[in-house]
């Protein structure tokens, strides 16, 4: 849903950067800083700019595709080195950001982008070489929430896959004490009987199966008179080989 669009009140973004650094120890922070948090909250609270925040923390969907928008741009103008934090808004990333003024409106900064420095969108278009910097199209409302709702199901589907593993790795290890604490307890039985528990016998990996011979073949026959009561289990009759002592009250 979306909220208020912005916490500056009538500040101008100039001046909301010069509150709160009044408020924050003389901590400066440039207009895109001043942008990001003003649609966070007042300059008088504890808030600070993190490129890594996803959108909900922002008073709107639209704050936070504007930021990510123009962060982009700003690195395909400036270098991909470029920390936008580091740097006031730049008018030509603000058009090429959002297409220019619409309404005579910038997308983000209106009241500090220096419009006597700021190309025009026709000239930055002008100087546009083949692959260089985009110029991009104003997302929609619908499209911007439509790309938040996305984000917010990735977001909900790594949360449950990450909760279905420590669910399972919890199941699995109650299973291991409860295996732990039968096989304890049983082993104490026997032993008050004086009579160990037996170790379970080693069984030998079971062969791979194989296609069978052909009828009428040598090896068809190989095996004819091998019957059930030629199987060995002696490995079996080893877990029982001595009866418990007769019980004597």
């Amino acid at each position: 849903m979306q909220g208020a669009s912005h916490h500056q009140g009538s500040l101008s973004l100039s001046e909301y950067a010069a509150r709160y650094a009044s408020h924050h120890g003389g901590e400066e922070i440039n207009t895109f800083e001043a942008f990001a948090l003003s649609h966070k909250g007042k300059a008088t609270v504890d808030i600070h700019y993190n490129p890594e925040d996803p959108p909900e923390v922002y008073s709107n969907p639209s704050a936070y595709s504007r930021l990510s928008s123009y962060s982009d741009v700003a690195k395909e103008v400036y270098g991909q080195n470029y920390d936008p934090r580091s740097h006031d808004l730049d008018g030509e990333v603000v058009m090429r950001a959002g297409k220019g003024k619409k309404h005579g409106r910038y997308w983000l900064g209106d009241s500090v982008i220096d419009t006597a420095s700021t190309h025009t969108l026709s000239q930055i278009r002008a100087r546009t070489v083949s692959g260089g910097p985009s110029i991009r199209e104003r997302p929609t409302a619908t499209q911007t929430l439509q790309a938040q709702l996305e984000e917010e199901r990735a977001r909900r589907e790594q949360l449950e896959a990450s909760l279905a593993q420590q669910v399972q790795a919890q199941v699995q290890s109650q299973l291991q004490a409860q295996t732990q604490e039968m096989f304890s307890y049983f082993q104490a039985q026997f032993a008050a009987i004086s009579h160990p528990l037996p170790t379970p016998p080693m069984w030998a990996p079971r062969p791979p199966i194989s296609s069978p011979p052909m009828p009428g073949s040598a090896g068809s026959n190989a095996g004819a008179g091998v019957g059930a009561g030629d199987v060995d289990l002696s490995a079996a009759r080893n877990l029982f080989s001595q009866a418990p002592p007769p019980f004597d009250p």
